[in-house]
């Protein structure tokens, strides 16, 4: 299991863990409190998908703000960036999701794949190539162009996904 402590001051976290744990959550999380050193413990499997990981994030960076606490993540080893940097549940997770995210789109080039904005199908093709936000800026492809049975289409959007088409 892997362990987050949220430190707090003077207030009851019991309201707020109740006000933003979702039945959802509920399932990947354990809590529990430690009134005496005025932590919380959140613990979590190590064998979650990516949107799972994604979620418990939200979910620590919310408790952090609504409690005014202190989130020490180091019992959370994630992965590393591609300097060898630890990356953990909060610390460096933009960097390491923006890494993550980055080589699966390069492993998804000449690949079949399908462009969705707003959960909405845009065209589907073999990616040839794709622009990203700018480093620093939350992670979204904002371009992509696909060899479509219509030739080269370029699609244009704040925030794409894209999908890789598991073709045999």
């Amino acid at each position: 299991m892997l362990k987050v402590r949220v430190s707090y001051r003077n207030v009851n976290p019991v309201t707020m863990l109740k006000n933003i744990l979702t039945p959802a959550l509920s399932k990947l999380v354990e809590t529990d409190m430690h009134e005496q050193s005025k932590e919380i413990i959140i613990s979590f499997s190590e064998k979650l998908s990516y949107e799972q990981y994604a979620s418990i994030h939200r979910f620590l960076i919310l408790l952090a703000k609504q409690v005014n606490g202190r989130i020490f993540d180091k019992g959370c080893l994630l992965g590393y960036l591609k300097d060898g940097t630890p990356a953990y549940i909060v610390t460096n997770w933009n960097e390491w999701s923006r890494f993550l995210h980055e080589e699966k789109l390069k492993a998804a080039q000449g690949e079949y794949v399908h462009a969705y904005a707003n959960g909405e199908l845009l065209d589907s093709g073999i990616l040839l190539e794709y622009e990203l936000s700018a480093e620093g800026e939350t992670f979204a492809v904002r371009s992509c162009t696909l060899l479509t049975s219509d030739g080269e289409q370029t699609i244009y959007g704040d925030a794409l996904l894209l999908e890789a088409e598991q073709r045999f």
